[in-house]
């Protein structure tokens, strides 16, 4: 999906349900709104680089502490309401 709107984005989250969602910027904070984890892969959001063989480990850290961060458990996203 390029370029979703607001609209289009909360439509595809409430449908897939995603364990982690990756993308822009733009879509971040509606993402973590939902209850849905996520990585910024534009900028790397305060970590990264993610390429290269170095890379995948700064980014297998980065998705293993967005999944499994405390602050899901304190969260009830929409679709559980």
């Amino acid at each position: 999906m390029d370029d979703a709107t607001e609209f289009e984005l909360e439509k595809i989250l409430s449908k897939l349900k995603p364990d982690l969602f990756g993308s822009g910027i733009k879509e971040k904070y509606q993402a973590q709104k939902m209850g849905i984890p996520f990585r910024q892969m534009h900028s790397w959001d305060y970590s990264g680089p993610y390429h290269g063989i170095e890379g995948f480990e700064i980014f297998a850290r980065d998705v293993d502490m967005a999944v499994n961060g405390n602050v899901w458990k304190m969260l009830t996203p929409p679709w559980r309401s």
